[in-house]
């Protein structure tokens, strides 16, 4: 279904999914600024935080995106999304009543569950409702949308925690999270055929794996970004608690410098990569590859520069300077990947593409961090964080030779999407 300018239900459709994604990633990164409270609070160790704020989540939410995205392919994107906005919304609350690392453990499972059912649908949504000429600017409104709702549980989630205590910054995402999924569940419905003729039945699901299976782009593609995003992750679950301990920060101070200033340049960077995305596709179909490869290969050296500054400011100047080039893939991804899997399987190709960035990047990049750390402690003391977050961010280096290979079938693979 492609619309020549949107429609006023596309508009109040992207408006809502825009809400629930800003909420979606402030559930998921507001844990990142109250990692010393937890520690604090119910003696953590690094392994056990690195647990809690990436596998916990991202275990559950990379098996179940798949089953989920199968049935919301069956033309029921709208209704997964409220449901399952209505669940991570309610499970982030229940991280508030935590008592213990297992009791938070649990409730994380559950956001992860939850969030399963979001970016999938969103993204399916999207494609559904706005044609080719206006997709790409869509998809940089979620992309904006989901950047604020991580600055917001950085700058906004260290002051609240640091006023009313970590619990209030979970039980936040459960008074905005729940009101909007109702909106949505009431007033958005899932797109028919415009000419009344029955939707086309479903492709199976080892035939939709093999379809996908035969794109290679799309299998460097997913390949890459599993190995590139160990880096990110790890640094977003760890950059707050790096800075508390190297520079002797509260959760209040890293928040309102570090969580502000770093989260406007990581719009600025989405808002650049949605931009050169659409400009750059409009001459070569693999320009979202290119700006991939330049993202992630600038900004290692850059970040690694973060962490050999001795003081907060430069580390602060430096860490700005890498949000905004390594924020540049994001929005491109997201129509790239549509791009790559079709119309027939836009939310099964985004679900498997979120489940290797998530199985791997989220879930072992903050676990590794954490591990790490404890294992340099003994030789290492106070400085073995670092180490380990240096060691992590030289993940970048085999996701870019991965983006180089996808770029050799990238067309071929965009055109048999397209004749699917």
């Amino acid at each position: 279904m492609a619309h020549m300018v949107p429609t006023k239900s596309a508009i109040w459709l992207l408006l809502l999914a825009s809400l629930l994604t800003a909420l979606n990633f402030y559930d998921r990164y507001v844990i990142s600024i109250v990692v010393q409270d937890l520690k604090t609070t119910f003696w953590l160790s690094d392994t056990q935080i690195g647990l809690l704020s990436g596998m916990a989540f991202a275990l559950v939410y990379s098996i179940a995106s798949i089953p989920v995205a199968r049935y919301a392919d069956g033309g029921r994107h709208a209704r997964v999304l409220g449901v399952a906005a209505l669940i991570w919304s309610a499970m982030a609350g229940a991280c508030g009543l935590a008592t213990g690392f297992w009791t938070l453990l649990i409730a994380r499972f559950g956001v992860g569950l939850g969030e399963s059912g979001g970016g999938p649908t969103t993204h399916a949504l999207i494609a559904r409702n706005f044609g080719p000429n206006w997709r790409g600017t869509a998809f940089g409104v979620i992309g904006l949308a989901g950047t604020t709702g991580a600055i917001v549980a950085l700058s906004g989630g260290g002051t609240i925690a640091h006023m009313f205590g970590w619990r209030t910054v979970f039980y936040m995402g459960a008074v905005l999270g729940i009101p909007i999924a109702l909106i949505l569940l009431l007033t958005v419905k899932d797109v028919r055929p415009a000419d009344g003729a029955p939707a086309q039945p479903k492709m199976r699901f080892g035939e939709a794996m093999q379809s996908l299976r035969s794109r290679r782009a799309y299998v460097w593609l997913c390949v890459g970004m599993a190995m590139a995003a160990l880096g990110p992750y790890g640094l977003t679950a760890w950059m707050p608690a790096y800075l508390m301990r190297h520079f002797d920060l509260n959760s209040q101070q890293v928040g309102t410098t570090y969580g502000f200033t770093v989260g406007i340049a990581t719009l600025v960077g989405t808002v650049l990569g949605g931009v050169m995305g659409d400009w750059l596709n409009r001459r070569d179909v693999r320009a979202p590859l290119w700006l991939f490869i330049a993202s992630f290969g600038l900004a290692a050296p850059v970040q690694i520069g973060v962490f050999m500054a001795k003081d907060y400011n430069p580390a602060l100047f430096l860490a700005v300077i890498h949000a905004v080039i390594a924020m540049i893939w994001v929005s491109p991804s997201y129509a790239f990947v549509q791009a790559l899997a079709g119309p027939k399987l836009g939310a099964t190709g985004s679900a498997v593409y979120n489940m290797c960035l998530n199985l791997v990047g989220q879930a072992l990049g903050p676990f590794l961090v954490g591990f790490f750390s404890d294992a340099l402690a003994p030789a290492h003391g106070a400085d073995s964080l670092r180490l380990a977050l240096i060691i992590v961010t030289c993940s970048f280096v085999p996701g870019v030779a991965c983006f180089v290979l996808a770029t050799r079938t990238a067309k071929e693979d965009i055109a048999a999407a397209n004749a699917a």
